[in-house]
């Protein structure tokens, strides 16, 4: 049989479903086109050219995009795509560079996630998600350590930490802040984080870990794994923290340590419990007065953390009360919940005695946090991509 070409209009034929179609077509670019070209090759080395038919039955394009053919990107446009996602460039600033260099090109932003994805497969191969970062880690030499589920195979909580955070733990393991931030990738896994600082006030990461659940025993196993880093056990001194749960197993695995509540977090849940509890009538005047209450309130909350001797604390109190006097519940909220049970964590009567270095809230670790997702970027990536910015 001769060798022939076969030039169809992309337009052509009618669009097949495919058996396990999970959505509706909403549209298709076939409508049955009857243009074709045919030609074949002759004995004498030539090409013979008929026209079967030379009509089209849809308006010719007048712009390029939506056609795949022209759309694709060039070699080194991929190339360029490549080298760029390693630096972590968004993929719309991508898509803009290469238009600025070609401006006849029609990319469209799905061929540069395609790229991106070929890119991925290409690197990890048949490894999973969970195979691949731990490759990495061993890799680049983390310490690293796994918690399995209770059937023993499947890996909840992962803990790393880069060589060089365990220098600098060893080095300044005075004060500790630890924290969790969220939407860092598709899973909605949170992200645990200790932080430490320096003696010239800058600040370090020293650990990570992801966690599927802030119960209890993650919290437990993450301090356990984090204490294997510390050479002297009898630091660090002071650990802040803004979780109750994480607050109460601190002083478990760390005997010579203080354990202290975010002062920020304590002040927040006093203030989101005052607007619920204490009511004011919703007129003009009794607006202003609640307003001018609240900023009251509120300034003698404050007096009775920033009190710095046991004698001031008494004194902040009696005024609390006198102030919150129409106010019984709240008043009782304050003292059962929050000064009953942890005042020697955010009082400065007894925070003060420990060193903290100034370190009474997790401000240090919430900057850090902003700061890793300005390099994360995208809340719905995956573990291995987290990592790739962390490193």
């Amino acid at each position: 049989m001769r060798p022939y070409v076969l030039l169809e209009c992309q337009r052509g034929d009618t669009h097949k479903a495919y058996v396990n179609q999970k959505r509706e077509l909403t549209t298709s670019l076939k409508c049955n086109c009857l243009f074709r070209v045919r030609s074949y090759l002759l004995s004498c080395g030539e090409w013979s050219v008929s026209v079967i038919d030379g009509r089209h039955n849809h308006t010719m394009a007048t712009r390029f995009e939506g056609h795949k053919y022209v759309e694709r990107l060039k070699a080194e446009e991929a190339i360029l795509v490549c080298e760029l996602t390693k630096n972590n460039t968004l993929p719309r600033n991508i898509l803009l560079m290469i238009r600025t260099k070609n401006a006849n090109s029609s990319t469209t932003i799905k061929h540069i996630y395609n790229v991106q994805q070929r890119m991925i497969k290409e690197v990890r191969g048949i490894r999973s998600e969970m195979q691949q970062i731990l490759k990495c880690l061993s890799g680049k030499n983390y310490t690293y350590s796994t918690k399995l589920f209770s059937d023993n195979k499947t890996i909840s909580d992962v803990f790393f930490t880069h060589p060089d955070s365990i220098k600098l733990v060893n080095l300044f393991p005075i004060v500790i802040v630890m924290d969790s931030t969220y939407n860092t990738n598709k899973y909605g896994i949170p992200l645990l984080e200790f932080v430490g600082s320096t003696s010239t006030g800058l600040t370090f990461s020293s650990g990570f870990a992801y966690m599927t659940a802030e119960k209890e025993e993650n919290f437990v196993w993450a301090l356990e794994r984090y204490r294997d880093l510390l050479k002297c056990h009898e630091y660090p001194k002071v650990i802040v923290n803004d979780r109750y749960v994480a607050l109460m197993n601190v002083e478990k695995f760390f005997q010579k340590a203080t354990a202290l509540l975010c002062r920020y977090h304590t002040s927040a849940n006093v203030k989101s419990n005052m607007k619920v509890i204490c009511h004011f009538k919703k007129d003009a005047e009794d607006k202003e007065k609640a307003t001018q209450m609240y900023i009251d309130i509120m300034a003698a909350w404050e007096s009775i953390l920033e009190s710095v001797t046991k004698e001031e604390y008494a004194d902040s109190i009696v005024s609390f009360r006198q102030l919150c006097a129409e106010f019984p519940i709240f008043v009782d909220y304050v003292e059962s919940t929050i000064l009953g049970l942890v005042k020697e964590k955010v009082v400065s009567a007894w925070t003060n005695r420990v060193i903290h270095l100034g370190n009474t809230t997790t401000n240090r670790v919430e900057s850090t946090h902003a700061r890793l997702k300005l390099y994360i970027q995208n809340c719905m990536g995956d573990i291995c991509k987290n990592w790739e910015s962390i490193s």
